[in-house]
């Protein structure tokens, strides 16, 4: 399974990078390893949000994880399964040969050797998702950062995945600064 070992130590790399880029903790995008019955290697890489705040002493504390994609190591190469609601919005590379599937709502890429142009692909799935991601939390209009998140001209919180949900960081996205020493708005 040298295919296997090699693509996992690429979509590491590809995964540090991510979550570097969008302030993330690595227990925020995990790849799990999925038992197969027909002896097939399967991981998923998931979001994982946990409940806020987080405690890392308290067992079971993982409050909801969100598929990013899904990946099975046959013998004859890698099929990426991507939900079709990110397929459907992403350009295609060459050489890829997809085939949907709407009654599971993925769509299944085959790779038969791995290529920088594979790893590309998945970071820009990650990126989607990540952009289009909606916390399981109720939103809410701040936390007590906002006047760090204000002059940092984006958000600060230590949960990003939870801090999807924040008005006040809609506003900051979208150039609107209410508080600090970049306030726009009066």
């Amino acid at each position: 399974m040298y295919l296997a070992l090699e693509f996992e130590n690429e979509i590491t790399k590809v995964i540090e990078r991510f979550l570097n880029q969008n302030r993330l903790t690595e227990e925020n995008v995990i790849l799990r390893e999925k038992k197969e019955n027909k002896g097939d290697q399967s991981k998923s890489l998931q979001f994982v949000e946990y409940e806020y705040p987080y405690d890392p002493n308290k067992s079971n504390q993982e409050s909801t994880s969100k598929p990013i994609l899904r990946v099975e190591f046959k013998t004859n190469g890698i099929v990426i399964h991507v939900p079709l609601r990110v397929f459907d919005c992403l350009p295609t590379f060459d050489g890829m040969v997809a085939t949907r599937n709407e009654s599971t709502n993925f769509a299944a890429i085959k790779i038969g050797e791995l290529s920088p142009q594979v790893f590309d692909y998945i970071e820009k799935v990650m990126i989607y998702s990540y952009a289009n991601y909606s916390s399981s939390q109720d939103s809410f209009a701040c936390c007590s950062r906002y006047e760090a998140c204000s002059d940092a001209l984006h958000c600060v919180h230590d949960n990003q995945l939870y801090a999807k949900k924040c008005t006040y960081r809609r506003n900051l996205e979208s150039g609107r600064i209410f508080y600090g020493k970049n306030r726009n708005i009066s």
